[in-house]
Formats: C-alpha cells, structure tokens, sequence
C-alpha cells in the first residue's frame, strides 16, 4: 500500500500542478515512448520558472525523467545537489549507482539521503537497491560496525540484499582480529559458501575436514570464482588449517590474480611450499642434500599426488645442494603454470630474478595481450587490477586488438596519466572501414578532460574513421556525442544522419539536432527544423508541436 499511495500521489501532484502542461504537450506519452530528446528539447523551449513556482516540480519531474532515460550523468548530478527535493527516486539511485562505480562513496552517501529518508514510499525493490548501494559504500570506506547494522536493519525489513554484497560483508568481518561471529551469523548466507563454511568451523558447528573436504571441491573447481576478500580469507584460513594440498591449490589460485590479496607475498606461497615439500620428502624418509632421490620423488609421482610436484619443486629451489639443481627446480616449477602467465609473472622475481628479460622474450603476442588484460583488470574481469603493472605489457602489440583489447590498454594508459599515448592508440583504432567500436572508449575520456580535450580528441577521430559513414552510423555518433555533452557535435552528426533516414530514426536525428542547438544557443537554426512534418518531431503525440521560442535565460 505504501508504494501506491505514493505513486498516487506523484500522478495527483503532476496532474494539480502542471495541467496547463500536460494539455500542451505529451510529456509522459513521449517518455513512455522512448523520446526523452523531444522532452528535454520542449522543455528548454519554456520560460525559465523558480523551484517556488508551482510548476517547477512537475517540470523538473519531466525533465529528471528525461535526463535518467538518456543516462546523462552530468546533467543529472547538477539537478541532484544536497538540498535538492526528491523528485524521481530512480534519478537519485542511479546517480549514486554511478558514484559507488567511480569510488566517489560519501557523493553516494549524499544522492542515497533523500531516498532513504523517504523510503516508506518507496516500492521495496527500490528500497532495497537503496540499501544496497549504501552498504556497498560502507563497505568500501571500512565502515564495517555501521555496515552490518545497516544490513541487520535491511534484513528487519524484509528487503532482499544481493547475494555477493552479503558475503563481501560477511568474508570482511571475518577477516577481522576479533570477528563479531553473532552478527555474522545473522546475515542470509547460502550455506554452500565460503563465509558460512568458515563461520561453522570457526563457531564449532563443523571440523577442520569438514572444512577441508569443502575447501578443496570448490578450488579444484575450474568454473569457481572469488572476491577479492575471499582471497585473503582462504590465505588466512591455509595458514591457520596447515594442511599441505589446501596450501598448494590456495596459492594456485591467489597467484592467478593480477594484484595479490592484501598481505599475501609470492615470497610468502614458496616458503609454505617449501616447508609442506620437506614435510613430504621426510615422510619418505629422504635425505637431506641427497638431491637425486628427491627428484626422483616428484619426478614419479602417481597422478592422485601430481600436486605434491610443487612443494617438492619449492623446496628443491631452496635446499638443494647445488645450484644447478635449484635452478632446474625453479624452471620446472614455473613449468608447473606453462597456460597462466601471470602465474608465472608473479613467481619469475623469486625464482629466476636474472632471466625475466628471457621470460618476457619468449611469450607470444597473445600471451602478452592476455597478460596485460589480467594485471589491469584481473581474470575474471573485475576492477582491482593494477594499471601500471599491466601498462607495461602493451607496447609492442599491434594496433588492430579486438575491442575488449583495445577498451582495457585505452584504461591503463589513462589511469596511469599516458594519455598521449592513449590518444594515439585510440586514433589508430578508428581507421576508415572499420566500425565505430572505437565510441565505446570515449568515456573513459571524461576524467580528468581538459576543457576542448574532449571535442578535439571527437574531431580527430571522426576524420581518422572517415565522415562518409552512412545514415546509421552518423546517428549513433550523434546519440554518443549528446551523452558525453558535446552539443556541436551532436548537431553536426544528426543534421547529416537525417537527410539519409525515415520515420522513427528521421525523428530521433531532428530530436537530437534541435536538442543540441538549443544547448548551443543556435535558436535561429533550430527553428528552421520546425518545418519538419509534425509525425517526425512531434512522435507518438499526433499534435503539432508548439511553435519554437528562444529559451529565456
């Protein structure tokens, strides 16, 4: 019931409000079919009212709906200020949304405020994406004692939290000197889950095999993936369990990260290696210094126990009595990663510091891509990578990179400041023939743009890619300039890509190019478009448009 009374309200206040409007214009008919330009371009066309005025908020109501549909980032955040009324709940949640994305967390704090001081109007499903995106915030700023009173508090509401948020909650609280096991405890965990595994043996509720036999299904499980924090709760739980194959196959999977965990060291891995291979060969009652016998040991070793080759090969590296030895130990240890090169980057300054130039020397181009698509964005493509480290891999590679190549070397280079360098790349990547993927870098660009970077860089591209494109082409040109706020461009984009359509796609273009002259100032012009038919600018609403006026300033 609270959700609708609310949605009543809204649809009353519009109507009492902004009658006038909606008799001129069908606003929300125009929404409802996608044409969030024709909105924002009437609506630029009114007289300018003050928030005191009573048709203000029905306006701005419109016009955040407009911004939301055409995800205009910019635009909303300049309507979306502290202070500001909440209008349109979906505006201020996807703001914060995008804010949590580029690790502004107290920004989200500020767009999720009025949300939750109204959130008993809120539909739940809205309501609890609201608490999401403040736990998530929480979280990141290592406010964990607030975190889990705000998901206690979500779960006393009955509001569904994700699943991964939970169990990031839950692995951080755990990881804790002196964790609060009953509010953890607490949290809706899946039973089949790293979190709940270890708060049952932790909380006597399960043994260590039980945990163990666990352990060892999920990190033989190729298809298993892990947080970040994850990570680090599986170092801390190896080192506290001891048990010899959990070690190893816990540090096959934290050396095929980009960045290890906090607190885990490759030095670190080979030495609990080491010590669990000289458990080993002493359980065969080798000999120490006797370098063929334990050789010999790993080199025919069932496959059932194929694991033990590392250990063995760890302590080798370190023990063995000659140096020839400690070094075939070490190459065939890195052998032991033969299709994971960061694996292999990970171990090279321990094991063979000297030959890290031949290393380097001997991967292949592909091998090179793929090692500089895992530093950056680590393997299972999630952000927490390290764009330096993997800057480092790119040059040398060609310039023709399938697109997910070409998007993540365009975010090291810009996250390390080569943005030079990163220019010239991008350039290359729109050659004339090819498609406009290059579109999807752009915003990347956006931080840290010096003003006319962004227009200049579009310039470049555009002439490097070809202008003559084609109809289509030019208007989705024109749809990414308007989203990066580039209103010339916009224009000249849509003006070209109307003389080449039809119907819906002809009005979209004359939309997009009166929107973006008016943005300019250019009213002269964008009156000249009115003469356009009425279908075309006006859609769905079956009424002429209203005639064009200046906007007033």
């Amino acid at each position: 019931m609270q959700s609708k009374t609310w949605w009543i309200g809204l649809c009353a206040g519009l109507w009492l409000t902004g009658q006038a409007l909606a008799d001129n214009m069908p606003l929300a008919q125009w929404l409802k079919d996608g044409q969030a330009t024709a909105v924002l371009y009437w609506l630029d066309q009114q007289p300018a009212v003050e928030p005191t005025d009573p048709a203000w908020p029905n306006r701005e109501t419109f016009r955040l709906q407009a911004l939301l549909q055409q995800q205009q980032l910019p635009a909303l955040q300049q309507h979306l200020l502290p202070g500001a009324p909440l209008l349109w709940p979906a505006a201020n949640l996807w703001v914060a949304q995008q804010a949590l994305k580029q690790g502004q967390l107290t920004a989200a704090r500020q767009y999720l405020a009025p949300l939750l001081a109204a959130e008993n109007t809120l539909p739940p499903e809205m309501r609890a994406q609201a608490s999401a995106a403040l736990l998530e915030s929480l979280l990141r700023d290592n406010q964990l004692d607030d975190a889990l009173r705000e998901a206690g508090r979500a779960g006393g509401l009955g509001l569904r939290l994700p699943e991964g948020l939970l169990r990031q909650l839950a692995v951080q609280a755990l990881l804790q000197s002196q964790p609060d096991l009953a509010a953890v405890k607490a949290l809706p965990l899946p039973a089949d889950s790293l979190p709940a595994q270890v708060l049952a043996w932790r909380s006597g509720q399960a043994n260590e095999a039980v945990l163990v036999a666990w352990l060892l299904k999920q990190l033989t499980n190729p298809s298993m993936t892990w947080q970040a924090e994850e990570l680090q709760l599986l170092y801390r739980v190896s080192t506290d369990l001891n048990h010899a194959r959990l070690q190893v196959e816990i540090g096959r999977v934290l050396l095929s990260q980009a960045r290890l965990p906090k607190g885990v060291e490759a030095p670190a891995l080979l030495a609990q290696w080491a010590r669990q291979g000289e458990r080993i060969g002493n359980q065969a009652q080798l000999l120490t210094g006797d370098d063929d016998a334990w050789w010999a040991l790993q080199a025919k070793l069932p496959p059932e126990q194929q694991w033990q080759a590392i250990p063995l090969l760890a302590y080798q590296n370190r023990e063995a009595s000659s140096p020839e030895r400690r070094s075939q130990a070490a190459q065939a240890l890195l052998a032991q990663w033969s299709n994971q090169p960061v694996a292999q980057w990970q171990l090279l300054p321990q094991l063979m510091p000297q030959g890290q130039a031949e290393w380097q020397a001997q991967l292949s181009a592909p091998q090179r891509q793929e090692l500089a698509m895992q530093l950056g964005l680590g393997p299972q493509g999630r952000e927490g990578g390290d764009a330096l480290l993997a800057a480092k891999w790119w040059p040398g590679l060609a310039d023709d990179l399938p697109a997910p190549a070409q998007l993540a070397r365009q975010r090291d280079l810009l996250a390390i400041g080569a943005r030079d360098e990163a220019r010239k790349r991008l350039l290359a990547w729109a050659k004339p023939g090819a498609t406009d993927e290059w579109l999807t870098a752009l915003p990347l660009w956006t931080e840290k743009a010096k003003p006319g970077e962004l227009a200049a860089l579009w310039q470049a591209l555009v002439r490097s890619a070809g202008t003559e494109v084609g109809a289509q082409r030019e208007l989705q040109r024109a749809r990414s300039a308007l989203g990066l706020g580039l209103w010339t461009e916009t224009a000249a984009h849509a003006m070209v890509a109307r003389q080449g359509l039809t119907g819906a796609a002809r009005q979209e273009a004359s939309l997009l190019a009166r929107q973006a002259l008016y943005r300019l100032g250019a009213v002269t012009e964008a009156q000249a478009l009115e003469a356009a038919p009425a279908a075309e600018t006006a859609g769905a609403a079956n009424k002429p448009v209203s005639p064009a006026k200046p906007r007033k300033k």
